[in-house]
């Protein structure tokens, strides 16, 4: 395997009698330091495979085995420890003594009785590996053959290192990764991944620790191999890309079905996490022809069963899946659980891991009452005791403690603990833990691994929380709290609810972004190329018979739909994992790589937003202070449309979109422009062209019934002609004050120390006496601060930069603060701002620029010098808010040197950009003569002030 090339070294020179053109892969005199691709395919001579076979069994050619064996593994392999295929080294495990076969045991013993034996256990069946012609069979391929069948046949096998089956095995083992090492082209052949799936049926049912070990090295194996050999792309065909027949296979999705029965199988009975996910179960099921995928997740979205489903292997097929989903829950959820914060320490903490796990927990428990409901009546024995065994693994996941669980319970030693599992179904579930016969032991009991009762076994990693009902379901916090009218089986994140809107008289289209799911191309989020796409789709809709031509863009955030647990991206056709790590381009990175609007990044990403000029609605959220908050406004501001409006709302980014307020709002305007129906003069501009909501009182957050208590207000323009902006001085005291004699008057300077974070704020705050009476801020604030950065006392380096990051808070008459509904229902404050000062310049001159909010190009060619003890004054913008101050209630402005409470999932801690050779040092704010700071707030006027 070292010998590949998609990774590893060439091993060293061996300093055995052996030689490398023995061998016929290459000359003993070359030694490159890497494989190139035509030297990595060359074929070994013709007999090495045979002589290699020869000596592991039969123990002849005592010289080839010790040169060879000292050569391949017990030399380079134990010392260097080369890279696999996989890119990991070998593990010793894999590589202790050969054991010999006994001299008197012939591998042609068993050979006769192969097709006989596996025909009469379904589980290998269907591989059609019985009915091989000896000449299709590889060495380790016939080992591993012979193994299985050996633990078959064998009453008295044991499973254990020694026995005639646990030599097979071993050796097997041996000669699977020899000749993986010198053939290159074996780590792409699917034969290879039939040998190794044998040994690992044989190797997960031993007793013997150390062959479950070696067991659980090789089933890693496994999955990168089938991964490379893309045998679960849907797209493709085992049989056209890697020739192989079907007298070599009994088919692809046989083999795949297989592959996942090896590995849960093996993650039961080791308390391990599977390896395969669901997303890579692309193959038909073998009764109904079904697509597996497609039905899975149908069952998990509370879908209409097919009746054909209740056929034995379909139904143990899926019946398995979930036991499977079960079993990467427990794990995946094991280790977080060891070292999660306690909620009390972290009050903002968005995530309960318990809650999450619970509520995964009953998505399964869902599903199972989904087919209890529908098969409940028709289900044979076997499925009825793989439905309940089911039941009892969401509760003791490790095979030992169910065990007992069900032994005690079975003779009355506990009641009991899922009220529909009645002692009867804990009879049926524990047969399937029943001695078998020919079946090794398991911790004391036999699992009936050669019954059909567990032919199939599947992984399920894309998690989809249900609310429990075994209907469309979702966590907690996002699909259960939508409104019942848009929810269906095709619910998707952010995106309309095709359910509702098709009953309303609409088509919905929903395309994967390029280079995603069944989009081909590169993936290149927000470039003019993904925009051309996306009209290239509405053109396409425009054109089709059962549209009217008029189409509307809907425009919601990234891909990840799964992952808030609303439906999978994709069902069927996703791109293979080699194409989406070739087309995908991380936004990410290259935000952090490509600093400044010119380069070349930015080139497709930059949009004179006047060209468009088709009707436009525009919804801002007041608690979007880190996402689409500022967007919405300086969209709808410098948009071109004749016809446009902005609304202001509050709430999570989530849910709104759905809420019966917000779906009149979107539906009315659609039957405007779409239709041609305005009942609310739309198109004859007989609606405000701005509306927002009043965030007033302390109501708390992420509560969508107490915010609805906030008023709604109109202007004509945006901002609101009649504001009134108000200058609120910052003084070295730390207050926050409108007289501007406090500020004349204060002097010396305020100061924090750089590079704060959220578990490390550093920052200054002014706070403001109590209010007299109502004011209401609405619209856009600026700050003018004057500051300067020094290096520490005997630092050997020299800050060259100030990040400031500004927060405006808001306190109760108590002085408790209050807080509003962030994106993901967290809480944040008011509003907040950043700058860089080295980005302080404003370009005074360009028309966007306003007193209210300064206009920067965010050029390379814009980058300003920072000198420690210069202080300098910037002017920083603050994004757009709404809030109303009570009287006696208060306002804190704050200063910061990095992210503080609020700032959600938007932390500002790349190492590279936010360097402490750059930053580490004091700030510090000026208070002198001719250097006021102050925070310029947009005052509404109200009858009264």
């Amino acid at each position: 395997m070292a010998a590949t090339v998609y990774s590893g070294r060439k091993p060293r020179q061996s300093h055995t009698a052996i030689h490398r053109t023995d061998m016929g892969v290459w000359p003993a005199e070359r030694h490159p330091t890497r494989w190139d691709v035509e030297e990595a395919n060359q074929v070994p001579s013709s007999d090495l495979t045979e002589r290699f076979r020869s000596a592991l069994l039969y123990g002849e050619d005592d010289d080839l085995v010790a040169t060879a064996m000292t050569f391949d593994l017990e030399d380079y392999a134990l010392q260097d420890l080369p890279l696999s295929q996989t890119g990991y080294t070998y593990p010793m495990i894999l590589l202790s003594s050969l054991p010999k076969l006994p001299s008197d045991y012939d591998l042609s013993t068993i050979s006769h009785s192969y097709a006989q034996i596996f025909e009469e256990h379904a589980f290998v069946k269907e591989l059609g590996v019985g009915t091989l012609p000896v000449s299709a069979r590889p060495p380790h391929l016939q080992l591993a053959i012979a193994c299985v069948a050996a633990a078959i046949s064998d009453p008295s096998v044991d499973g254990t290192e020694g026995s005639v089956a646990g030599d097979l095995f071993h050796a097997g083992l041996k000669l699977w990764i020899v000749i993986l090492e010198v053939d290159n082209r074996e780590a792409r052949n699917a034969k290879a991944i039939l040998a190794a799936l044998l040994l690992s049926t044989y190797g997960t049912l031993s007793p013997d620790l150390l062959i479950r070990m070696k067991t659980s090295a090789l089933i890693c194996n496994i999955v990168t191999m089938s991964r490379r050999l893309r045998l679960t792309d849907p797209a493709l065909s085992a049989y056209t890309t890697l020739n192989i027949t079907e007298r070599d296979l009994a088919g692809k999705s046989s083999l795949l079905c297989y592959m996942l029965l090896v590995d849960t199988m093996h993650a039961l009975q080791t308390n391990d996490i599977p390896k395969y996910s669901v997303d890579e179960l692309a193959f038909t099921m073998p009764q109904s022809g079904h697509s597996f995928r497609t039905t899975y997740i149908g069952i998990l979205h509370g879908c209409d069963l097919p009746d054909d489903l209740s056929a034995t292997e379909d139904a143990l097929l899926l019946l398995t899946a979930l036991l499977a989903h079960s079993l990467y829950l427990q794990k995946s959820f094991e280790a977080p659980f060891a070292v999660q914060t306690p909620p009390h320490c972290s009050p903002y903490r968005p995530l309960c891991l318990e809650t999450e796990f619970t509520n995964r927990q009953a998505t399964i428990n869902a599903a199972l009452n989904v087919w209890e409901a529908r098969f409940g009546n028709t289900m044979s024995q076997d499925v009825l005791a793989l439905f309940h065994f089911t039941r009892l693994q969401l509760l003791v996941p490790q095979i030992s403690d169910l065990s007992l669980f069900a032994e005690q319970q079975l003779v009355g030693g506990i009641a009991p603990t899922f009220h529909d599992i009645p002692p009867e179904a804990v009879k049926l579930a524990w047969s399937v833990l029943a001695n078998v016969e020919d079946s090794p032991t398991i911790q004391g009991k036999k699992l009936a691994i050669w019954l059909p009762v567990v032919l199939y076994l599947a992984a399920l990693v894309v998690w989809r929380a249900d609310s429990g009902d075994g209907k469309n379901g979702g966590h907690g916090g996002s699909f259960s709290e939508v409104p019942d009218d848009h929810k269906s089986p095709h619910s998707a994140w952010e995106t309309p609810d095709p359910g509702f809107w098709t009953r309303n008289g609409y088509a919905i289209v929903r395309a994967d972004e390029v280079g995603l799911g069944q989009s081909p191309g590169v993936l290149d989020t927000m470039s003019r190329g993904t925009s051309l796409a996306f009209a290239g789709v509405i053109e396409w809709a425009a054109d089709q018979p059962w549209s009217s031509g008029k189409v509307l863009k809907n425009q919601y955030g990234r891909p990840g739909r799964a992952a808030k647990s609303w439906c999978p991206d994709t069902i069927e056709g996703s791109l293979d994992d080699d194409t989406l790590n070739k087309n995908c381009h991380d936004q990410t990175v290259e935000n952090a790589q490509s600093r400044f609007l010119d380069d070349d990044y930015y080139a497709t990403r930059d949009y004179n937003m006047a060209d468009i000029e088709v009707p436009l609605l525009s919804v801002g959220n007041w608690g979007g202070v880190l996402l689409h908050l500022r967007g919405n406004v300086e969209g709808f501001v410098n948009a071109g449309s004749a016809v446009k409006y902005l609304r202001f709302i509050t709430g999570r980014h989530d849910l709104p979109f759905y809420t019966p307020e917000c779906v009149e709002l979107q539906k009315s305007f659609l039957d405007a422009f779409l239709k041609g129906h305005d009942p609310k003069g739309w198109s004859r501009g007989e609606q405000p062209l701005v509306e927002y909501k009043v965030r007033v009182g302390d109501v708390g957050f992420n509560d969508a019934a107490a915010e609805a208590i906030y008023p709604t207000r109109c202007a004509p323009a945006w901002p609101p002609p009649n504001t009134q902006y108000t200058k609120y001085y910052l003084t070295s005291s730390h207050e926050l004050t409108a007289s501007h004699d406090d500020a004349i008057t204060s002097q010396g300077t305020a100061s924090f120390e750089a590079l704060g974070n959220l578990k490390h704020p550093r920052l200054v705050s002014f706070t403001s006496k109590p209010f007299d009476s109502e004011v209401e801020f609405t619209g856009h604030i600026v700050t003018h601060l004057n500051v300067s950065v020094t290096a520490h006392e005997g630092a050997t380096s020299t800050p060259s930069d100030i990040d400031l990051f500004v927060t405006l808070r808001h306190l109760d008459s108590s002085g408790k603060e209050i807080h509003y509904t962030g994106t993901v229902g967290d809480p944040v404050p008011v509003t907040k701002g950043w700058l860089r000062c080295s980005l302080r310049a404003v370009d005074t001159s360009h028309p966007r620029h306003k007193p209210w909010l300064p206009y920067r190009t965010y050029r390379s060619s814009d980058q300003l010098p920072v000198k420690p003890g210069e202080v300098y004054g910037v002017d920083l913008e603050l994004w757009p808010t709404n809030v109303m101050v009570l009287p006696a209630e208060k306002l804190v402005f704050e200063v910061s040197s990095g992210d503080t409470q609020g700032a959600g999932l938007f932390e500002h801690n790349h190492p590279v950009d936010r360097s402490t050779e750059k930053f580490t040092g004091v700030n510090h704010v000026h208070f002198e003569n001719g250097r006021a700071n102050w925070v310029m707030m947009p005052v509404i006027p109200t009858s009264g002030n």
